[in-house]
């Protein structure tokens, strides 16, 4: 299993992304605080019940928007847990998942 550190690190997004600023392109990626690693974030638009588009970032939806927004931090809530980032993130969507190092992979 990987440690909870980094499996922290690497899904925390470096900057500031609202909820409609992540909605406004169909795929973007945006860096992890993990050196060299990236989130990506896919967009489905259509009516839904709260927001215009769904969100999902490596593929868990994102549940719960902006569930804290101070103007200098955002947190967003997921539906489940998120996977360990490929060391392959930045460049393509790889399946291959790794813990960077710290233990043993996870698939």
């Amino acid at each position: 299993m990987c440690s909870m550190r980094r499996l922290l690190l690497d899904h925390i997004a470096l900057g500031y992304y609202p909820y409609s600023e992540l909605t406004a392109a169909p795929t973007i990626k945006i860096p992890s605080a993990s050196v060299n690693l990236c989130l990506n974030i896919d967009t489905v638009s259509g009516t839904f019940s709260v927001h215009h588009a769904r969100l999902f970032v490596e593929g868990v939806e994102v549940s719960h928007p902006e569930v804290y927004n101070d103007g200098r931090y955002i947190v967003h809530g997921l539906r489940t847990f998120l996977q360990p980032l490929s060391r392959y993130s930045c460049f393509d969507r790889s399946h291959s998942y790794h813990c960077h190092g710290d233990s043993m992979p996870t698939r």
